[in-house]
């Protein structure tokens, strides 16, 4: 350091380059004494750098205290010290940012980490202290802001935890209450004197949802009451979280008789397969489809359940709500006539108040109706006009 600014040992004026200090005298009676300081600009210091200094001092009679240019220029017998300016860095890892959780996933601890600055291998104070705030909203009881083991209602630090580079602040996960958000802020500050206090130290550094309950799914596709299909090549419904959202919809395509169920690799049965349901296409409505009925046999009775997973992994119970069955029928009905009966030619009816006949579906197949349709001709088999 010569003439206020940095130089290398060969560009110096002097070697070593000595400063003059300014001195303030003062008299204790037995010898002159005083204070020295030197002034050096703030922007003079480069965060990461270590320095060193050497005060020399000499009195009216030229004796003096003094350092040679070797041991200034090799580093020797100097006053040491750092320069660290950067503030450190936190964040928060668990629970992440923008994450959904529940009452198996809730931490009992929060944990992040924590970057001194600067980085290695620059010098710097190292890492001091993570002060932690929680907020949760809506407020319960007037009271949003954890503090000290318990929420109340002023908006205040917790105790500093002491950390390098990673950090825990244990709080409970029971202290989370359904259908909540909650905000955590970070402060830390690191050993430089003054500390160096995070710039953005108060900012929110995660943010998540608390949702212990499943959302609901219904199936609308095929409905209530065991209808049956000749063609069916899309199952759908739909799916409702009033918290985190739904995440995925599954469903479980089950062939009772032959206890069998649907998946990628067609109809197996539940040991060949990691899970029975299989995620569908969308949520608003969602829907599983076919491009044909190649899947079904006839007459055969399937079940549909249907299951929706919301974003904090709370999975839907199985209730009557999202469960339908559905039978799969591609036999034609038949029917007769009975009256009148298949007359002889020439025979003729002089009157006739009702027609009748019969009709019948293949187990388990239902009639649902029968119709009936007439034809007027003459004996020639021509249709006669109503005239």
């Amino acid at each position: 350091w010569e003439n206020n600014t940095w130089k290398l040992w060969a560009d110096l004026s002097n070697q070593p380059p000595w400063q003059t200090a300014t001195w303030t005298f003062y008299d204790v009676g037995v010898a002159t004494a005083g204070y020295w300081n030197y002034q050096v600009a703030e922007s003079s210091w480069t965060s990461g750098q270590q320095y060193m200094f050497w005060a020399g001092v000499q009195d009216q009679a030229t004796n003096k205290i003094d350092y040679t240019a070797s041991e200034v220029q090799n580093s020797q017998n100097g006053i040491t010290f750092y320069c660290d300016s950067d503030a450190p860095v936190s964040d928060v890892q668990n629970p992440p940012n923008n994450s959904f959780i529940n009452n198996v996933s809730a931490p009992a601890t929060i944990s992040g980490k924590c970057d001194e600055k600067p980085g290695s291998p620059a010098y710097n104070s190292g890492n001091k202290l993570i002060q932690v705030k929680i907020k949760r909203e809506p407020a319960l009881d007037g009271t949003s802001w954890w503090v000290t083991g318990v929420w109340g209602s002023a908006e205040t630090w917790n105790d500093g935890t002491v950390y390098t580079d990673t950090w825990t602040f244990n709080w409970g996960s029971a202290n989370m209450t359904h259908k909540s958000t909650y905000w955590i802020y970070l402060q830390a500050s690191d050993k430089s004197n003054p500390s160096n206090l995070e710039a953005t130290g108060g900012n929110i550094k995660s943010i998540f949802m608390y949702d212990t309950q499943a959302g609901t799914s219904t199936v609308s596709v095929p409905p209530t009451g065991t209808p049956h299909y000749k063609s069916l090549t899309t199952i759908s419904g739909s799916c409702y979280d009033d918290f985190s959202s739904p995440d995925k919809l599954l469903v479980e395509l089950y062939y009772e008789t032959g206890n069998v169920y649907w998946s990628t690799r067609g109809w197996v049965s539940a040991g060949q397969i990691a899970s029975t349901y299989y995620e569908t296409q969308g949520l608003q409505p969602w829907t599983t489809s076919w491009v044909n009925n190649n899947h079904w046999t006839n007459h055969r009775q399937y079940r549909v359940i249907s299951r929706v997973r919301d974003k904090s992994q709370n999975l839907e119970a199985v209730k009557t709500e999202n469960t339908r069955a559905f039978l799969y029928d591609v036999t034609n009905p038949t029917s007769c006539v009975i009256e009148p009966a298949n007359l002889a030619e020439g025979k003729n009816i002089s009157n006739m108040t009702s027609i009748s006949g019969t009709c019948v579906d293949t187990n388990p197949g239902l009639v649902v109706g029968c119709s009936v349709a007439f034809r007027q001709t003459n004996v020639a088999n021509a249709d006669l006009t109503n005239a």
